[in-house]
This record gives structure tokens, sequence and C-alpha cells, in this order.
């Protein structure tokens, strides 16, 4: 960042954003200026086709300047929504391969990596995903080098994980033009007593909604979640981790009053759910890529797990 003019950073918003994702980016830049009485900082909202774009709780939000204003960006963001994970938007990535060649620095907030990577802009790179969109992510990208950190900044490419890591992210982008003391004031005003920087990783990453006590059971869920397309056998399971099939159910049924066939199968149906809201893979692939040998049966597990057959739903993708 130059510490002689301005930084100029841009938000492109996308539908379905989360304001929180949003706010906890620009809030700090905010009380940067504030604290030093001077514009440190001046920032943009963008969206794709120059209209108003609705966030995730259907709040309007208004651009101020046009896209063809990006290439005056030091950074430009892609804020991500839930909306737009996998759309190809083909204007929205030619937009942002003229801004690499023009030397902005592009950033990635929360689901906005999708449209980063769509755009082959994150090529041989390590980027942060959200957990919750790390498995479609990965089946989409394969190529893409995916990161368990809050956030990731390189030279030309900055990535996060979105929620309160934007406001993580963003203290650490300061540091070249504001000082520890600076930062830190920002921090205690909005109540935010632990900066975390790039070395910390997100919480729900490798266990998503599942919190365990058990160091076995951790074990287990994370050889399930790491063998979905193809189910191991509890036998298996048991003596990767060291205990007896037995022993491997009676902490299942401690944990979650479950056995852990039950809960392997729950996580394969939570990531078929993401790839259904996610991606525009077809159902009988989904079933395919999540354990199923058939879709029937495919079918019949998620109808008693979520209440409904799956299908694509409109907006979802």
């Amino acid at each position: 960042m130059d510490t002689d003019r301005a930084t100029r950073i841009g938000f492109l918003v996308t539908p379905g954003f989360p304001i929180l994702t949003l706010s906890a980016a620009l809030e700090p830049l905010r009380r940067a200026n504030d604290i030093t009485g001077r514009d440190v900082f001046a920032w943009h909202l963008l969206t794709d086709d120059g209209g108003p774009v609705a966030s995730s709780s259907r709040v309007l939000i208004t651009p101020d300047v046009a896209t063809d204003a990006v290439t005056d960006m030091d950074i430009l963001f892609v804020v991500g929504g839930l909306w737009l994970t996998s759309e190809p938007c083909p204007g929205l990535q030619k937009l942002l391969r003229l801004s690499a060649r023009q030397g902005v620095r592009l950033g990635a907030i929360s689901s906005g990596v999708f449209l980063l990577a769509r755009a082959g802009l994150l090529d041989n790179r390590s980027c942060a995903v959200h957990w919750y969109f790390r498995n479609a992510f990965e089946e989409l990208f394969p190529d893409v080098e995916v990161s368990r950190k809050l956030f990731e900044i390189a030279d030309d490419r900055i990535t996060c994980a979105g929620g309160t890591a934007s406001l993580d992210m963003m203290l650490a982008l300061m540091a070249p033009s504001l000082s520890a003391s600076v930062r830190h004031e920002i921090s205690t005003w909005m109540h935010y007593p632990r900066v975390r920087d790039q070395f910390d990783e997100q919480g729900g990453a490798e266990l998503g909604p599942m919190s365990v006590s058990s160091p076995r059971v951790a074990q287990a869920i994370s050889l399930f979640r790491r063998n979905i397309e193809y189910p191991l056998q509890m036998h298996d399971v048991a003596g990767r981790i060291g205990v007896s099939v037995r022993q491997l159910e009676r902490l299942f049924r401690s944990q979650f009053d479950a056995t852990p066939t039950v809960v392997y199968r729950q996580i394969r149906l939570m990531q078929a759910r993401e790839l259904i809201q996610h991606t525009t893979m077809r159902l009988t692939d989904v079933a395919l890529a999540t354990g199923f040998q058939s879709y029937s049966h495919f079918s019949r597990c998620y109808l008693q797990q979520f209440g409904s057959r799956p299908r694509r739903v409109s907006g979802s993708h």
C-alpha cells in the first residue's frame, strides 16, 4: 500500500453477500481515517451491472462507482454471496481478467473465490475458502490449492474466508500504512480483543457443524470427511485410529447417540447438499461423488435427513 496517498479499495458485491462480511472489511478503513485524521484509505462499492444488489438479509446496497472504474483501484475485492458460487458470469470474468492485466491487486472474500477461480485467476495459488464452501470448491476446482487459513495474502491475490475474518485480514493489510498502535486502537474500538493473523486456521474447517470432545471420534470424523466418494468400512476406520469396532460404536453413541455409520452418512449427505446448492453437477453425479451407488438410495437417505428429495432450488447456484 502507498503511504503517500489514499489506497483505493473497491468492493464488488454480488447477490446474496453477507452484510457482516462486508462491514467487517469496511469499518476498519473508516476508523483508520478517523484516528489518523487523514484519508489513508478510500473505498468504493461496485456491482456487476451497476444496479442495486441485495444482501443475504435482503439489505440493498447501491454502487457508488461504475465497473469501468475498477482499473483505477489498488485492490479490488469480490465479495461473494450464496447465490453466485457456480454461475459462469462471463462479463464479470472478463472484468476481473482485465483488472489483473492492468495490475490491480485482486481479492476474494467468502464465496468470491469461486468467481476468481472461474476466471482462472487462482491457478497455482493457495486460497482461503470458508469451510462451508470447501467441499464444493474442491469439487469444481481440483487444481487450486485450498487453505484452511482465515485469510491468505500474496503480492497479487488476497483471499479471505469471510465473516469476522474480514476484519483480521484488513488489519493485516494495513500494516504497511499504519502503526501497530493505530491498528490496536481500531481493534479495541470494535471490541475485538484478539486479532488473528495469517497463521490462524478456521475453527470449523475440519469438523464443520460437528463439535466433538473425544480425540478418537475427532480422528474418525476426519477420516469420514477425507473419504466421501469411496466410503471406508467401519473395521478400517477402527483399525486406523487404534480401537475395536465395538469401542468405536460406544464412543459415537456416547457423543452423538448414533452409530458411526449413521454419522458418516450424515456427513456425506451434508456434502451432497453443498454440491447441490453451490455447483451445477447433475444430481446423479452428486450421488456418486458422495458415495451412494444408486440414485434411488441417495434420494431416500436425503429425504430422511433433510425432509425433502434432492432438487435444485431457484437462485441456489
